[in-house]
């Protein structure tokens, strides 16, 4: 897999997010102090990949 593709994939993974709770991290799971189980689960991920994508930018 390239870097392209990579990066692609997290984006993807990322726009996944942002359609199952329709909106950004930060006006979601981001704002609200009280998740459920699966809410958690699906932050951590988020966070995880924003991460990722930030560091990549800053390789860039």
């Amino acid at each position: 897999m390239t870097d392209a593709e990579e990066f692609a994939e997290l984006v993807n993974a990322v726009v996944h997010f942002e359609k199952k709770y329709d909106g950004t991290y930060e006006e979601t799971l981001g704002a609200n102090p009280e998740l459920s189980s699966d809410e958690a689960r699906d932050a951590q991920q988020w966070r995880g990949l924003l991460r990722s994508i930030e560091r990549r930018g800053a390789d860039a």
